[in-house]
């Protein structure tokens, strides 16, 4: 399992991608993001207990795990994912090296960026009319980074993307 953390509009999704898009043709792989698996704005203290319920261990004993993705236009939980066993499971986004998820990650990777600066980057890409949600999404980032220490445990850091 490859975690890829990191604040919002750091870059972690390009990432993500640039890693599946660098995976030999007959690797079977799944990339989870965490967008569809929070519980909207206030769900990023409990994504990690929601995968390692549903999709971590079920995966790790054989099994596909599933899980409800959230539609953030309906601000609801919609369809159920169902995500199969795989060589990779790669899960991309805030919260995907946390510490409750770490006996499980392989290699867990940091994407480094300046608060402020992924903060704007954000915004920038899902509008200003977001910038109140954003703004509370960045105060549960800053209980969530102390309390999981993602950073200090990355078997990798890189520069935001």
């Amino acid at each position: 399992m490859l975690a890829i953390d990191g604040l919002a509009g750091s870059g972690k999704s390009t990432l993500a991608d640039a890693v599946i898009a660098h995976l030999p043709a007959d690797m079977t792989r799944v990339l989870l993001r965490l967008d569809d698996c929070y519980d909207g704005w206030d769900g990023l203290p409990t994504v990690a207990t929601t995968l390692l319920d549903s999709v971590i261990t079920p995966l790790f004993h054989g099994r596909e795990g599933s899980y409800r993705r959230y539609d953030w236009r309906t601000r609801r939980f919609a369809d159920l994912v169902t995500v199969p066993v795989a060589q990779l499971l790669i899960i991309e986004g805030v919260g995907a090296g946390s510490l409750s998820l770490a006996e499980w990650i392989t290699a867990l990777v940091w994407v480094d960026s300046d608060p402020d600066l992924a903060f704007e980057r954000a915004v920038a890409r899902d509008g200003e009319g977001l910038r109140a949600e954003l703004e509370r999404w960045r105060v549960a980032e800053a209980e969530y980074v102390p309390l999981n220490n993602p950073r200090s445990r990355a078997d990798l850091i890189v520069p935001a993307l």
